[in-house]
């Protein structure tokens, strides 16, 4: 089930052929009720975004920062969108991140 759900998800963001192409996403893992991807270098220094399906099937975003300091990994929440529906999910990431999922 997590897996159709992730799927769903990233159809709706445009696929992950585009995600790649247009964000450098990267590293796609299917988590419980969602999609947690890598993105490339943008101007908010985000590099995760986490997108998940909550309880009234809207989508709740986290975006944040994965570093490593002193050989452990840090993270850090930069930016969170609760509650989104599904045709909005295309311009919250575009707002957050500075990169552009459409021409």
């Amino acid at each position: 089930m997590s897996i159709t759900i992730a799927n769903e998800i990233l159809a709706q963001m445009g696929g992950t052929y585009k995600l790649a192409a247009m964000t450098g996403a990267k590293n796609f893992f299917a988590i419980e009720n969602g999609v947690r991807f890598r993105i490339g270098r943008n101007s908010a220094g985000i590099n995760t975004v986490t997108v998940k399906l909550n309880d009234m099937d809207l989508y709740d975003i986290e975006y944040g920062r994965v570093r490593t300091v002193k050989h452990l990994p840090t993270y850090k929440v930069l930016a969170k969108s609760e509650s989104i529906y599904n045709d909005m999910l295309k311009a919250d990431f575009e707002a957050n991140t500075g990169m552009y999922l459409t021409f």
